[in-house]
């Protein structure tokens, strides 16, 4: 809002400095008018700025306590290797966990397949994700689990990145 005052002032301004010119044709006026219109409305039209997601881990207890176990997906940082998923998808649905509440995304059926029916894509309300594994088959960690390094990238409803981070990818069940 305080972005598009300032554009409408600077408009009004440039309006007002340029009556102190010599007069300008009907068709000059027209079309710096234009310009200045052009101007305004393409400072309404921006998108605001993208505001970063935050992922909180999650833990056994929050696995628990919403059932998300079973087959699926889970990114664990880099910087965090071993630690709890800040990403838990299957077959259905993706959830993150922000300022303590949890962010739902729906399975993208029509998204490259990972394993274990989890999706590479997955649509929120407000976001949605995107799991990169590097390219591969992955490593496998016993019988039904596989690992890939890989990203999480999430992105606004302006289609601006809010959130990305690399990580070990793992599916299993």
């Amino acid at each position: 809002m305080q972005h598009r005052r300032a554009t409408v002032a600077f408009v009004v301004l440039a309006v007002l400095l340029s009556s102190c010119k010599k007069e300008k044709s009907a068709a000059e006026q027209a079309s710096e008018d234009a310009r200045a219109v052009a101007m305004v409305e393409a400072a309404q039209d921006a998108p605001p700025p993208p505001v970063p997601l935050e992922p909180q881990p999650i833990t056994s207890a929050d696995v628990e306590k919403y059932g998300l176990y079973g087959t699926g997906c889970t990114l664990v940082p880099a910087a965090q290797a071993g630690g709890d998923p800040v990403l838990v998808v299957n077959d259905k649905r993706g959830v993150m966990k922000v300022g303590g509440k949890f962010i739902t995304f729906a399975a993208d059926p029509g998204s490259t397949p990972l394993a274990l029916g989890a999706v590479s894509h997955y649509v929120g309300k407000a976001q949605s994700v995107f799991i990169q594994p590097q390219p591969g088959d992955g490593s496998r960690l016993g019988e039904e689990s596989v690992r890939w390094d890989g990203n999480v990238l999430v992105r606004d409803a302006h289609d601006q990145v809010v959130y990305t981070m690399a990580g070990q990818i793992v599916c299993g069940g």
